[in-house]
């Protein structure tokens, strides 16, 4: 992606059409009338949202790595001109596209669907079904496939920008990070030291229940709103929003330690924190922070209010934040500390329902206190559109340049990336030692 950018190249990416998932209508009861709406079954290239399982189901860690790929292509094509195209193929199938096992391909390998049924017919084996066999498949056979690929290859001025599904609906039946997160990974796993990994509240996006109509009684039942960490999917909104990339990687790299721990005994506890508020847990740009970068929620509206600007609302603040504050969650951070017998293997959400609001409510609440408390008037409230939620939301790294203490290191590693491994491995091994080692 980086050298297609960097040297004005165009990109054809092949993903996977396992980045949507699941489909919406597949969590709604069997015989729920909103099955048949294809609003709840169609999957849209710039419209449907990405629906993984709970991170334990590590089937999903391929669909969300070439998810996470997609986002930086798309991110790539946004902010530097990028000229992509992606391509989502739908089991594709015909000569050489697979192997039978012990034929032409290795015995101890697992091929896909076609083949893995073809050596069972052969073998004479058992043809094993996974919940009956009720998931479908929409077949594709290979030479309309390459025949779609070499149209959007002709013709740029149509697919450029774009994401295609290659199917054929008549035959249904932050790279940085990530690389420094697995290193952590790596080696709390190879030195038998146990992982507390922090993630975010972010990987569960969306709720089932935010796509059924406002009036439906669904919304109110638990199954469809209600985040529990072994059971929620995770709902990312389609790739084009690019607020979802950091959520994305986050829950990635939960896959990983989710993976490493089933595979070789990691010992780990992954926290998910909710909105943690208080001392020193974020910044009022310009004051003690720097001006050009966007805070929090909280410190967001703090700023607006402390200006006299208007509190921008996305979609009339109708999305819920639940707050906790600092002290508490450090206390139950502690928990999962000296208690490692019941928290490892486990994920947490770091939460307190009885501390939920809607964005609206939490300004009207700011407002009223401020005005109570310093005697001012009213400020603003200012609706800005759902269309706006595709900005990308992602920590400020711009912060680093302006601090004099940061700013040698970030045009240092910029030069010479060998240089950032290099003081993060060694930083790294320093922090664990003194952190991470059990009594």
């Amino acid at each position: 992606v980086k050298y297609c950018s960097e040297n004005n190249k165009r990109l054809i990416h092949f993903s996977t059409c396992k980045v949507y998932a699941k489909k919406i209508g597949s969590f709604l009861p069997k015989d729920h009338p909103l099955r048949q709406d294809p609003d709840f079954y169609l999957l849209k290239e710039d419209k449907s949202p990405c629906i993984f399982g709970p991170i334990e189901k590590q089937r999903w860690s391929c669909a969300c790595a070439k998810q996470l790929i997609e986002r930086l292509v798309y991110a790539e094509g946004a902010e530097n001109g990028l000229e992509f195209t992606i391509v989502r193929p739908f089991n594709w199938i015909g000569p050489r596209m697979d192997f039978i096992p012990r034929i032409d391909g290795p015995s101890e390998g697992v091929p896909r669907v076609l083949a893995y049924f073809s050596n069972g017919l052969l073998w004479g084996g058992p043809l094993k079904l996974v919940d009956g066999g009720q998931s479908q498949r929409t077949f594709v056979y290979i030479k309309d496939a390459i025949e779609a690929v070499l149209r959007m290859i002709e013709d740029p001025s149509r697919a450029n920008g774009h994401i295609f599904n290659v199917a054929n609906p008549n035959n249904e039946v932050i790279v940085r990070q990530l690389v420094e997160l697995m290193i952590e990974v790596k080696y709390c796993s190879e030195n038998n030291k146990r992982l507390i990994h922090f993630s975010t509240c972010k990987v569960y996006a969306k709720t089932i229940g935010s796509f059924l109509p406002k009036d439906h009684p669904l919304r109110q039942d638990p199954d469809f709103y209600l985040l529990k960490e072994d059971k929620s999917p995770c709902i990312f909104g389609p790739i084009e929003k690019q607020q979802w990339s950091y959520a994305c990687a986050k829950q990635l790299i939960e896959m990983l330690v989710y993976a490493e721990g089933a595979e070789n005994g990691l010992e780990f506890t992954i926290v998910r924190p909710f909105n943690w508020i208080g001392p020193r847990m974020d910044f009022i740009p310009g004051i003690d922070g720097p001006s050009e970068c966007v805070p929090r929620v909280l410190a967001c509206f703090s700023n607006g209010l402390l200006r006299g600007e208007p509190l921008k609302l996305v979609d009339g603040g109708q999305s819920q934040r639940t707050f906790v504050y600092i002290k508490d969650a450090i206390e139950v951070v502690l928990r999962m500390i000296e208690d490692p017998s019941r928290a490892n293997g486990h994920i947490f959400n770091v939460a307190n329902p009885n501390n939920e609001v809607t964005v609206r409510q939490l300004v009207e609440l700011m407002i009223e206190t401020y005005v109570e408390k310093y005697n001012q008037d009213q400020n603003v409230i200012e609706l800005v559109t759902g269309e706006k939620e595709g900005l990308l939301r992602l920590p400020c790294d711009k912060a680093l340049l302006v601090d004099p203490k940061f700013a040698p290191y970030v045009h240092k590693y910029a030069q010479d990336e060998d240089a950032f491994f290099a003081d993060y491995a060694e930083a790294h091994l320093k922090l664990s030692e003194l952190g991470f080692a059990e009594a």
